[in-house]
């Protein structure tokens, strides 16, 4: 007799809780067709705002680090042939007068 009651005390909760559930949603209206594309459309527009700003920050320390390398490669550059160009002149300027270049 107890299983008896107790199985229709479990089935009179599920009902109910069923019964609750479908009584919200017709309350509400549950979601519309229209109620659905604004939810989507907010979606993707939150995405695209958080990837461009992601793809941003990335390209801005990409275009940083290749820029420094560049900058870096051109100044070593510079700064060989310049001093060997100014190491050369001063070759050229003591070969011309018959002085010893320091250090030889």
């Amino acid at each position: 007799m107890a299983g008896l009651l107790l199985a229709f005390g479990l089935t009179a909760a599920v009902a109910t809780a069923v019964g609750v559930a479908a009584w919200s949603l017709g309350a509400t209206g549950g979601y519309t067709a229209d109620r659905v594309a604004a939810i989507q459309t907010a979606a993707y527009q939150r995405g695209l705002a958080a990837g461009l700003q992601r793809g941003r920050e990335h390209g801005k320390a990409a275009g940083q680090r290749k820029g420094f390398s560049s900058g870096e490669q051109k100044g070593y550059q510079r700064g060989h042939i310049a001093g060997y160009s100014a190491g050369y002149t001063a070759a050229q300027g003591d070969r011309k007068t018959g002085k010893k270049a320091a250090g030889n």
